[in-house]
């Protein structure tokens, strides 16, 4: 896990910490979950996709991660409509 003043980028649990994300996937295969597709994350499919996400996202102004935020919540109530998210994440975080 990479922490820094303004992203978190991890696999596990990234959307709990509500902040700016990359989606770092470097399989053959297509992310299983469409974080890019809601707006919860930018996309690191690639060496040059990461380097640029990294810049992208500290140039984000308030009001972009605000609704970074917002998608992220978005795409946890459509993935998660039952659950409670938050006991959800953290039952992984304990469990990794």
């Amino acid at each position: 896990m990479w922490l820094l003043p303004k992203i978190l980028q991890r696999e596990q649990s990234t959307l709990y910490y509500k902040l700016p994300c990359i989606h770092a996937h470097f399989a053959n295969s297509e992310p299983v979950l469409p974080l890019i597709d809601y707006g919860s994350a930018f996309s690191g499919q690639s060496k040059e996709e990461l380097l640029e996400s990294l810049k992208s996202v500290f140039m984000l102004s308030n009001e972009a991660i605000e609704k970074m935020k917002q998608s992220q919540e978005h795409f946890l109530k459509d993935y998660l409509p039952i659950a409670n998210p938050t006991d959800l994440v953290n039952f992984i975080v304990k469990n990794i």
